[in-house]
């Protein structure tokens, strides 16, 4: 459960180096997360039964791979604001009503790749830093 998961760490801990993987029906708000600073892998995944994606507002760094996909009624993510590293891969895929993205302002690295896939409405406007 989303609004239990900071209290089975220990105290003050804002870095979770495993695997952090977010599924189910009964997740409508993913604010409960703004602790965390670093994870190892994050991973959004179908039957999230939300239209939008919010928070993540501490989240700096991903030591491996940032997944968003199959989230049917997904229409926008205005989260990550402050993510400025990706090690591996950024996935955004089958999110057939995402309409918008917000966030990622301060993105600088990602060590592999971006890929965007499978999603028929949203307009893609990408700002690339020199």
């Amino acid at each position: 459960m989303v609004d239990a998961f900071q209290s089975t760490l220990p105290i003050g801990c804002t870095i979770y180096k495993g695997q952090l993987r977010i599924a189910g029906a009964d997740i409508k708000n993913l604010q409960p997360l703004d602790f965390l600073q670093e994870v190892g892998n994050l991973f959004i995944h179908a039957s999230l039964e939300t239209t939008t994606i919010k928070g993540f507002k501490n989240l700096e760094r991903i030591e491996k791979d940032l997944e968003i996909s199959g989230i049917n009624k997904l229409e926008s993510i205005d989260a990550f604001p402050n993510l400025r590293y990706v090690k591996e891969r950024v996935i955004i895929s089958s999110l057939t009503n995402l309409k918008s993205i917000k966030g990622f302002e301060k993105l600088d690295t990602i060590g592999e790749f971006l890929a965007f896939h499978t999603i028929s409405r949203l307009l893609i406007y990408l700002h690339y830093k020199h």
